[in-house]
């Protein structure tokens, strides 16, 4: 995957229409990415716009967007996820996964377990279930916390997710940022999600078709 990312020193900058640098990203999971550093301080939002087509970007990565140059990119076929705060480095190592997901594996929020309620703030709760769901149902597979030494709150509790290989998250709500981390490692999110886990996973979690 061909991948865009606004560059503030080694963040992603705040905002792509005023973005002064980008970096073009080759993705692969089986090798270490292929970059270019591209100055785009002089063009205007129309040559923006000419450039990312030409180089074939497939998905761009800044921390904001102005509406309608999301609508443009978008209408153009190039995906965009925004509101994305990291280091560069951290968004490479989350596309690298994109993709590599089980949609089957899902990870709930719990503030005590799995007999417990879903707890409304995925990445500072106690625990993050895994369960695998399948015709018999949702069955428990881990039960992880967030290693402190894996980075922020935030992007702790996405690699948790990631290690655990699942593609989908139920929780009770998540803030742009999170759900731009997400976003980028290819993890589905279901908002507002409450009641007792178990439930929870069996309702969202192993429904054929998801909203």
């Amino acid at each position: 995957m061909r991948a865009a990312i606004t560059v503030f020193g080694s963040s992603v900058s705040p905002l792509f229409d005023a973005a002064r640098k980008l970096l073009v990203a080759d993705v692969d999971a089986r090798r270490p990415p292929r970059r270019e550093l591209r100055e785009i301080g002089d063009l205007d939002l129309p040559q923006r716009l000419a450039l990312l087509s030409t180089l074939e970007v497939q998905l761009v990565v800044c921390g904001g967007i102005s509406a309608f140059l999301e609508r443009s990119l978008v209408d153009r076929g190039i995906a965009v996820c925004p509101w994305v705060a990291a280091e560069i480095d951290e968004v490479l190592e989350l596309l690298a996964v994109r993709g590599a997901l089980d949609p089957r594996r899902v990870v709930v929020s719990s503030a005590n377990g799995a007999g417990a309620q879903v707890d409304p703030c995925w990445w500072s709760c106690p625990h993050l279930l895994v369960f695998e769901c399948g015709e018999g149902g949702a069955r428990l597979a881990a039960d992880r916390t967030p290693s402190a030494d894996a980075g922020p709150p935030e992007l702790a509790a996405v690699r948790t997710i990631v290690a655990a290989r699942a593609g989908l998250l139920l929780t009770g709500r998540c803030g742009p940022n999170g759900r731009g981390l997400l976003q980028l490692a290819g993890v589905d999110v279901v908002l507002g999600v409450e009641g007792a886990v178990q439930e929870a996973v069996e309702r969202h979690g192993c429904a054929e078709e998801r909203t």
